[in-house]
């Protein structure tokens, strides 16, 4: 399945980024998604986990509810040729992915599900052309 039809599966809503009027809502949409498999995930292990969990968790579930300015700012006003598309919707493919494993895992998996989502996050922002 390509990466498209995957993040659309899990978000019907999903616009992709091509759409310069869907954008904001394309993010919100991921945000949201995220956070919620977030919360059930906090809620799940509700102070069971260790302190350095607990802080990212907490950090990434802050961070599903506000834009990342950075980023949105610059998709704004961003031409988007159809390869950048395809490589934030990789990204976001992968966000997905990762907050689905987040939300089976066991204890001990949740620390590096979280630091590898919070990387995802951020590479979002690192892959912004010029």
């Amino acid at each position: 399945m390509d990466d498209l039809a995957f993040v659309r599966e899990h978000i019907p809503e999903y616009g992709d980024y091509s759409d310069e009027t869907s954008r904001h809502e394309t993010d919100e949409y991921l945000r949201a998604y995220v956070g919620e498999r977030l919360s059930a995930v906090r809620d799940r292990f509700e102070g069971k986990l260790d302190e350095r969990a607990q802080k990212t968790l907490d950090e990434l579930i802050l961070r599903c509810q506000f834009t990342d300015q950075v980023f949105i700012r610059w998709i704004d006003h961003a031409r988007l040729d159809p390869s950048a598309v395809a490589h934030l919707v990789q990204i976001d493919r992968s966000i997905v992915e990762l907050a689905d494993r987040a939300a089976v895992a066991a204890a001990p998996e949740l620390g590096e599900l979280f630091d590898q989502l919070d990387i995802a996050f951020e590479s979002r922002r690192e892959h912004l052309p010029a």
